[in-house]
């Protein structure tokens, strides 16, 4: 008798099993749309900043890893965008560069000497320290002042020949270089 019930319940239930409807798994996102969406809302630096970190942590990383499979999918993502935006990584990451830190007034004035100072020291006409003064000149003149006299040491170099010449033309460097350190 014991085995005649439990045939009998086996039979029902076999039979009953078939009529239970399967549960449907929820419909997965496109793991490679979603990577498409989220990278396309990135900005040109960002983006190359992302791909280069990404490339890096695949370079490190094995295929039989757990997270290889999605960031491979983002890494990928993020080639096409560059690509669909015909992006040069490498000009996005050196046309921006952090701004550097203002100069206090000492280190700006011990800048203007260095620079002088050299800027005398590969004279060949010119006496160097006319050319370190008028680097100096060049340095606290005004934006008009420097165009002024730029204008007038060209005018004047025009007149002159020789040796005379290379000497004023020096000397009108040393001050366009002096105006150029501001």
């Amino acid at each position: 008798m014991p085995i005649l019930k439990t045939t009998l319940a086996l039979a029902v239930g076999f039979m009953l099993a078939g009529c239970v409807s399967q549960l449907h798994a929820t419909p997965q996102p496109d793991r490679t749309a979603l990577a498409a969406a989220e990278v396309a809302k990135y900005d040109d630096l960002r983006l190359c900043n992302t791909e280069y970190s990404a490339a890096i942590e695949l370079g490190g990383m094995g295929p039989n890893r757990p997270e290889y499979q999605g960031k491979w999918i983002f890494h990928k993502a993020t080639e096409q965008e560059i690509a669909s935006r015909h992006l040069n990584c490498y000009k996005v990451r050196s046309a921006t560069t952090a701004a550097a830190p203002e100069l206090s007034t000492r280190q700006k004035q011990a800048r203007v000497s260095a620079v002088c100072n050299a800027y005398a020291q590969r004279s060949q006409f010119a006496d160097p320290s006319v050319i370190v003064n008028m680097c100096q000149r060049g340095y606290q003149a005004t934006p008009s002042k420097c165009s002024s006299d730029q204008i007038k040491f060209n005018s004047e170099a025009q007149k002159l020949a020789g040796y005379a010449r290379a000497e004023y033309i020096e000397i009108g460097n040393a001050f366009r270089a002096g105006c150029n350190l501001k």
